[in-house]
């Protein structure tokens, strides 16, 4: 099987709160590279984010992102960690929000 391409949409709901969705990612991660699945965010608002995702989710230390209204991520990033969960951060420069999905928007690693 090979590794998949996940994107995260971040828009602004007729309520005029920030959202995420999916809410909740499950991605494959490197405990078979082979298949290890990508992802990377959108931004569909009008407003200027960043995203903040822990440590073990990409890389060994946190990815921190400014990604421009409109604009997808510079890159897609590999899923690094196995078997984990964590929640990461979209917060919207210009109103100091952050998007939510059902809660705190999370992203599962599976092996």
């Amino acid at each position: 099987m090979a590794n998949k391409r996940h994107r995260i949409h971040v828009y602004k709901d007729s309520e005029g709160e920030f959202r995420v969705f999916p809410p909740v990612l499950v991605v494959q991660g490197n405990g078979n590279s082979a298949n290890t699945d990508e992802v990377e965010l959108f931004n569909h608002t009008d407003e200027d984010l960043f995203w903040t995702v822990p440590a073990g989710v990409f890389d060994t230390t946190a990815h921190n992102e400014p990604i421009a209204k409109g604009m997808p991520s510079a890159a897609a990033k590999k899923a690094r960690g196995v078997n984990f969960s964590a929640n990461y951060v979209v917060y919207m420069v210009g109103s100091s929000k952050k998007a939510k999905g059902n809660s705190d928007p999370v992203i599962i690693i599976e092996n």
